[in-house]
């Protein structure tokens, strides 16, 4: 079993520019067209819960937040990549969909992101095949979801999490002056690396290659996940709880040929936050936000299968 956890690929920013980046031109402008130029169209279901309609064009004006097609291409070549460490075409075929399951979240560049995926694992498939592959399980449910880490709908979900969430605002809110500049420095290299993914430049974005900036945001972004174990723990258990689950079944229920079976490959389809929920819920420690397309691989490994001779035995391997 090979479960893949990644965030989507490159994108147009999710906010209006903050102070630190001037003399570019704001969303709904025809100077921001000009600079974004065109984004794979976005994917549009027929109806909540229902199944996706097919794609009329293959591109559409980028907004705020578009995935673009270098986003497109990232995960591309991650499926590629995918395909190549673990011949997954060799063992998994998308005839099969019992062998392969594909979740994300409901956020349109997620979902473009998984589909693009799915295009490098298999070369030629349209993107309406891979989005017929794509489920997207908490979309009637969002205070459910596992992948949103301490963004809104988890938080209303649980009262102590946006308790804690609340407290370390305020924290960093006195770290950095104002809850405002807080978000300004997350804003800064955010949108920089949104930038400099499409090949611009500026002024203003030569210096977030620091750690020291990097690490500013980073404790921005994770202000629960850093401000205690409670925290970390509560932001990432329910995605951890998740894939911990489909490797229990794996476990429980080695490969058998009945439609129920565990699937070979899971993806999921997320963001920065998911990525960061789950690797700090584990007790990893981070220092940055995950870039565009970044992913987190986890194998389960059957004894007969390892190769290093302190592996041997008759545990599963989990790595």
């Amino acid at each position: 079993l090979l479960q893949v956890l990644h965030r989507h690929g490159a994108r147009t920013p999710t906010h209006h520019w903050p102070p630190q980046i001037t003399g570019l031109p704001q969303h709904g402008t025809q100077a921001w067209d000009e600079l974004w130029g065109r984004c794979p169209s976005t994917p549009i279901r027929t109806f909540k819960g229902g199944s996706f309609a097919p794609m009329a064009l293959d591109d559409e004006q980028c907004s705020m937040s578009s995935l673009t097609f270098t986003g497109l291409t990232q995960l591309r070549s991650l499926g590629s990549y995918l395909d190549s460490k673990y011949s997954l075409r060799k063992d998994l075929g998308i005839l099969y969909p019992c062998d392969l399951m594909v979740c994300s979240t409901v956020s349109k560049r997620a979902i473009l992101s998984a589909a693009a995926l799915l295009q490098g694992i298999y070369p030629g498939i349209s993107l309406d095949d891979a989005f017929a592959r794509i489920q997207l399980p908490y979309e009637l449910y969002p205070e459910q979801e596992t992948k949103w880490a301490t963004q809104a709908p988890p938080r209303r979900s649980c009262p102590r999490l946006n308790q804690l969430s609340d407290e370390s605002r305020s924290s960093n809110a006195a770290i950095f002056g104002s809850t405002q500049e807080a978000k300004d420095v997350l804003q800064h290299v955010d949108q920089c690396r949104c930038l400099l993914a499409e090949g611009y430049s500026h002024a203003n974005c030569s210096d977030i290659v620091t750690r020291d900036v990097e690490a500013k945001a980073y404790r921005v972004a994770a202000h629960v996940e850093e401000a205690s174990d409670e925290g970390a723990c509560l932001s990432g258990a329910r995605l951890v709880a998740e894939i911990h689950d489909l490797i229990e079944r794996a476990v429980a229920n080695p490969r058998a040929h009945e439609i129920t079976r565990t699937p070979s490959l899971a993806i999921h389809s997320g963001h920065d936050v998911s990525i960061i929920s789950f690797l700090r819920a584990l007790g990893y420690p981070l220092n940055a936000i995950p870039r565009f397309a970044s992913s987190v691989l986890i194998e389960l490994i059957e004894p007969s299968m390892c190769v290093s001779p302190a592996a041997e035995g008759d545990d599963w391997i989990v790595r």
